[in-house]
C-alpha cells in the first residue's frame, strides 16, 4: 500500500462505490477504492446464493450519467440474477476504466483523524 494522499476513499466496489469512485475521479480528486473481495460486486460478488437477485427492476440500478454506459447493455430480465448483476458491475467497472483505482483483497480496519493535519490516516 502506498502513502500517497488521498482526497477521498471509497469503501467497497458495489453498485454505490463503484458509482462514487467514478463520480469523485470526475471531480478531479486523488481517490482509491478499497475492497475486501476479490473482484468488483459488492453484494453480489458474496451473495452467490440459489434464486439471489434484484428486488427492484434493473433498471433503477442502471447509471443513467453516461449514455454510452447504459445503451451498452441489456439486461435479460426485469429481475436478474446475481451472476447477470456480477457481469454487469464488471461491464461498468471496465467501460469506466475503474479497477487501476480499486484494491481488492483489502481490508480497512481502521482510520486516525489528525487534528492537526484535519485529515485521515491510518
Amino acid at each position: 500500500m502506498s502513502d500517497r494522499t488521498l482526497d477521498a476513499v471509497v469503501i467497497g466496489a458495489g453498485v454505490a462505490g463503484l458509482y462514487q469512485l467514478h463520480q469523485l475521479r470526475e471531480q478531479g480528486l486523488e481517490v482509491r477504492a478499497y475492497d475486501t473481495a476479490s473482484g468488483v460486486g459488492g453484494t453480489w460478488y458474496w451473495n452467490r446464493y440459489p434464486g439471489a437477485k434484484f428486488d427492484s427492476e434493473a433498471y433503477i440500478y442502471q447509471y443513467l450519467f453516461d449514455e454510452d454506459l447504459y445503451k451498452g447493455w441489456s439486461w435479460s430480465s426485469r429481475f436478474p440474477g446475481q451472476r447477470e448483476i456480477e457481469q454487469w458491475l464488471n461491464y461498468v467497472a471496465d467501460s469506466l476504466d475503474l479497477r487501476p483505482d480499486i484494491s481488492f483483497d483489502t481490508t480497512i480496519t481502521s482510520a486516525v483523524f489528525d487534528e492537526e493535519t484535519n485529515r485521515w490516516g491510518r
